[in-house]
């Protein structure tokens, strides 16, 4: 129970649960069409709400991503990986900037066209999960030369300790894969990239892709 409050406590925790729902009723109310038009409309109206209410409470988050940025390059010198997540960070940055145009004109507090923001903010999450891809892919194979180089040699405590730790870290990087392959799903089919080779994602798949996205986090958030 105490573990279950701290992970609520924490309001990235509390986003992900929150996304969970939303997807998940987005998966319901696909499942639903033409068989109970009472209770899709209620799972829509829940769709609906609680991805207003997530944009909400996303105001100014660009924040927490130039702070990110700040931390990588003051570093000192960068690895071609530092680069690539800087790079997506920045993409972030951009994407929770046009997330939050699309909430305030929602809400009748700005005048923009909140679905061409909610395009142009969808393209560049698109950006940063290609780019976070990379570098989830260029740490599996850095990890792998390091697993195998530890293979060569004795095995004693300390290396198994070590090979323990390179498992873990790889586990980590393939629920960084998953994850950002199921919000690729949804932030694609947003800019209507899936359209250009001749198919679309219902809103099963979106839907899907979403919810699998937040509880992997939401396991990797969990104390």
């Amino acid at each position: 129970m105490d573990k279950l409050i701290a992970f609520t406590n924490k309001t990235e925790g509390r986003d992900k649960f929150c996304k969970a729902v939303q997807y998940g009723a987005r998966v319901v109310k696909w499942y639903l069409e033409g068989k109970d038009e009472e209770l899709k409309a209620r799972f829509t109206g829940l769709f609906n709400n609680m991805k207003t209410a997530r944009k909400l409470f996303r105001l100014f988050k660009s924040v927490n991503e130039y702070q990110k940025i700040m931390n990588i390059l003051g570093k000192g010198a960068q690895s071609q990986t530092d680069i690539i997540n800087a790079a997506s960070r920045l993409c972030f940055l951009l994407y929770w900037f046009f997330d939050n145009l699309v909430v305030l004109s929602s809400v009748k507090f700005l005048n923009y066209d909140a679905k061409q923001m909610n395009k142009y903010g969808a393209f560049w999450w698109l950006c940063g999960l290609i780019l976070g891809q990379a570098v989830a892919f260029i740490k599996l194979s850095e990890l792998a030369d390091q697993e195998a180089a530890l293979r060569k040699k004795e095995r004693n405590d300390e290396t198994k300790k070590a090979l323990v730790q390179i498992q873990a870290k790889k586990f980590t990087e393939y629920l960084n894969i998953i994850k950002q392959a199921g919000d690729m799903i949804t932030s694609s089919q947003a800019i209507e990239l899936p359209a250009k080779f001749g198919f679309n994602f219902n809103d099963g798949a979106v839907g899907m892709g979403g919810f699998v996205s937040a509880v992997v986090t939401m396991y990797q958030l969990y104390p």
